[in-house]
Parts: C-alpha cells; structure tokens; sequence
C-alpha cells in the first residue's frame, strides 16, 4: 500500500512539473506574436514622414501575418487541449487499418510533394482509434513536411510484434530520408511550439507535442533518432499490444 502510495505521489508531482514547464513555454511562445504585432501597430501609429504610406502598408501586412500565426498557435493548443481532455474510450485497433486512413487524409500533400511511402502490416494495439490516427497522421505529416528538398522523399512504417522479447508492446518505426533533427534539439522536440527550423518550413512545432500527448495517455514511449542510416529521422514508438 505504502508503495502504491508513493508511486502515486512520484506521478503527481511529475504532472505537476510538466504541467508547469507546459504553461510557462505556452504563455511565452503567445507573448511573441503579440509584441511583434504592437511593434507593427506602433510603427502605424508613429508614422508621419514622406515614407508614410510604405510605412503603413507594410506595418499592415506584417500584422495580418502576425495574427494568421496566432491564430495558428492557438487552433495547435486547442488540439492539444482535446487530445488531453477527451474521455478516451480503449478497445483493439487495428493498425493497418488507421494507417490506411491516414495516407487517405494526406493523398494530396503525398502528391504534392512526390514521395514514396512503405507501409507495412501492423498490429492491433489498445487505445482510442480516433487518438491513434491523430498521431500517425502527426508523424507522417512530419516527414512530409521535412523531407530533404535534394531528395525524393521516402517514408517507411514499420512494426514488430515480437511477443517473445516484449509481450506487452508493439514497436512502430516511422522512417524518412529527410533533414533530419540537430541533436541539441532533440531533448527539446516534445515541447510545445519547439522549433528546430526557421520560417523556410510550415508549422508551429505543435505536432511532436500533441504526438507525445497521444503516446502519453496510451502508456507508451515515443523517441527520435537522427540521424537515422538514411540522413534523416526515425521516429520510434512502442504501444500497448491487443491480446
């Protein structure tokens, strides 16, 4: 009882922790756009020279762009908030089944970029069908986005399901050839809005955090590799295996 009692108070402060270090990255990260979006605004307010009317414009522009990116952070940490909050009803899932799925939802992004996909059969785990495609589509997204310009890119799903080594696990692979992850920032991927790359690439660094969150809720593990033997990222799961 005693130990039950301590393990319980160990999780609870480690929520405590995440949950802080959580807020104080968020409340950061939504400071940023909105100090530019004032710098943009007071540049508007104080323009009285000859160059006014350039001066304006471009104050205006800058902050239509300033708000689309808040707007943006915020719809990420609405989608984090649901994947956190939602009552998470477990049963088998069928893997290649939400695999499937997710390559249907992201055809025209395949397309768009050009690139090949491996996908493997995979096994049924326990979890939240509609959670489990959030995360892989997270994940496949990811090599989609930050596949290497100089390449085809090349992703590859695979699973084992050795029930002899880990009974209880099943462990995925999603595999690329893309640009891969610095490793000074690869303690740092899972934190909401990280970022490991400029402008040049889309996104908010939401999709790693709201995967881990997913991985998290389905007493599973999630870790990068990079770089992998291709130059570019591995991404390793393990998920409770379906009896």
């Amino acid at each position: 009882m005693s130990s039950d009692l301590n393990k319980l108070r160990a999780e609870i402060e480690r929520l405590h922790i995440e949950h802080q270090a959580f807020v104080y990255r968020v409340s950061h990260d939504l400071k940023a756009p909105i100090r530019h979006l004032q710098w943009y605004l007071e540049q508007i307010e104080e323009a009285n020279d000859k160059h006014a009317e350039e001066t304006i414009t471009h104050g205006i522009a800058e902050s239509f762009q300033t708000l689309d990116l808040l707007r943006s952070q915020m719809d990420d940490l609405l989608a984090y908030s649901r994947v956190s909050s939602q009552t998470q009803g477990e049963s088998a899932v069928d893997c290649t089944e939400v695999l499937k799925a997710v390559v249907q939802r992201l055809q025209v992004d395949i397309e768009t970029v050009g690139a090949k996909l491996n996908i493997q059969p995979a096994p049924c785990v326990i979890g939240s069908a509609k959670q489990l495609e959030i995360l892989f589509l997270q994940l496949v997204k990811n090599s989609l986005v930050f596949h290497n310009k100089a390449l085809t890119a090349r992703i590859s799903i695979e699973s084992n399901e050795d029930r002899t080594q880990n009974p209880s696990l099943a462990q995925f692979n999603i595999i690329d050839n893309g640009i891969g992850v610095a490793a000074k920032h690869q303690p740092h991927v899972f934190e909401m809005f990280f970022r490991a790359v400029g402008r040049d690439y889309p996104g908010n660094g939401a999709g790693l955090a709201i995967a881990k969150r997913i991985v998290d809720r389905h007493r599973g593990t999630i870790q990068i590799l990079s770089p992998n033997s291709f130059g570019g990222t591995t991404v390793r799961l393990q998920l409770p295996l379906a009896e």
